[in-house]
């Protein structure tokens, strides 16, 4: 018989059936999960206990320190409850910096160089970029500032342009595809000590209806200088000054930034012929091209190749997309069959087909990265009566 036997973690085992003394001996081993830290910032330094608990539990410790500031590596170590554990055992086990978000150590405005002059460090293995994010104290949603760092990076500057008055910006970091963010700090950027300041930019968005790119801003100060827009690629470090500017007295405008087959998100800013500094750069996302179907196919030629025997050279223009084509036939009012589903160029051969039915054999190219078809084009192959 099979026994059937219930019992509690740490508590002692019972048999329904009674049977218990004709089972082997049994008993519990709790396994335990032991936590120990230290400085990140200093490696050589033995592990301070933190505290265990048992598997699927959670252990809380508060810390009387900023993390955000000095971050700490956390090591554990499975055991039993009565194991006992080394120091290399402990720098053995599982670890983690603590916590993942770079460390952002200062902020300070330059006054010589007119930056922001920036430290901190990263605490995890990735090597994604290490990007800025910043808000005026009082404004509601974070900007990405334009500037990011690499991964390895310890020090760095960004730009935000002066004003008639002294402004105070929250500044934060984060690593790409980090979730988390390091402590937020304030930093004052003085006011110009000019008359004429970069141009506000208050906003930007994409007209997808008409393919451009709406601009809102003004200047500010008495200098005359046509307002220029700078613009590049999010993930690029290029600034391309537009084709398109404004008179001084312009408030808002459009420019134009050509479609690709992929939508791409820009970073643009502002600034005004003769006068030092930029706006506060502005991100837009300018949409994907339309799509195109492969047009104006043709049919080149048709021969028989053999009696009864057919071949139809095709031929198009390609479409917007950068995949293969398809090429499908239908005979009269049949369905559409697919002859060959990758196709390099825009012509093609047709394997040998036969007519004996005599009827209207149409064709259609589509291309396999976009959505439509071509026209159709179609030849009428004659009844056919093979001879044998």
């Amino acid at each position: 018989m099979i026994a059937v036997l219930n019992g509690v973690p740490g508590e002692e085992l019972t048999a329904e059936s009674g049977l218990l003394d004709q089972l082997d001996p049994t008993f519990t081993v709790h396994l335990v999960e032991r936590y120990w830290w230290r400085w990140e910032d200093d490696p050589e330094s033995d592990p301070q206990y933190l505290g265990q608990k048992r598997l699927g539990t959670t252990l809380r410790v508060p810390f009387p320190f900023d993390l955000t500031i000095r971050p700490i590596r956390i090591y554990m170590v499975t055991v039993t409850e009565t194991g006992t554990v080394n120091t290399t055992q402990i720098k053995n086990g599982t670890q983690v910096v603590y916590p993942t978000a770079p460390t952002f150590t200062s902020a300070a405005f330059d006054t010589g160089g007119l930056d922001i002059d920036l430290t901190f460090y990263k605490n995890n293995p990735s090597t994604a970029n290490i990007q800025v994010e910043y808000r005026k104290v009082g404004a509601i949603p974070w900007l990405t500032h334009a500037t990011s760092f690499a991964h390895g990076a310890t020090s760095g500057s960004i730009t935000i342009a002066q004003e008639a008055t002294s402004q105070t910006y929250q500044l934060r970091l984060r690593q790409v595809g980090i979730e988390n963010y390091s402590r937020t700090i304030e930093v004052t950027v003085n006011a110009s000590t000019g008359t004429d300041f970069p141009p506000t930019f208050t906003s930007v968005a994409y007209d997808s209806a008409n393919s451009e790119v709406d601009l809102v801003f003004v200047k500010v100060g008495s200098a005359t200088g046509d307002l220029q827009v700078e613009y590049k690629l999010t993930s690029d470090s290029t600034w391309v000054t537009h084709a398109t500017s404004f008179a001084h007295g312009a408030t808002n405008g459009s420019i134009v930034i050509v479609e690709q087959p992929l939508a791409q998100t820009f970073d643009i800013r502002m600034k005004q012929a003769g006068v030092t500094g930029y706006s506060t750069t502005r991100v837009v996302t300018v949409d994907a091209a339309p799509s195109t179907a492969p047009s104006n196919l043709v049919i080149l030629s048709l021969t028989e190749i053999m009696e009864c025997d057919w071949e139809v050279l095709l031929d198009w223009d390609a479409g917007s997309g950068s995949g293969l084509y398809s090429v499908e036939r239908k005979i009269g009012t049949s369905s559409w069959v697919l002859l060959d589903a990758s196709v390099a160029g825009t012509a093609y051969t047709t394997a040998a087909f036969g007519g004996i039915l005599g009827a209207f054999n149409y064709f259609r190219v589509k291309q396999n990265d976009v959505t439509g078809y071509s026209n159709e084009a179609s030849e009428y192959i004659p009844e056919c009566d093979p001879h044998y």
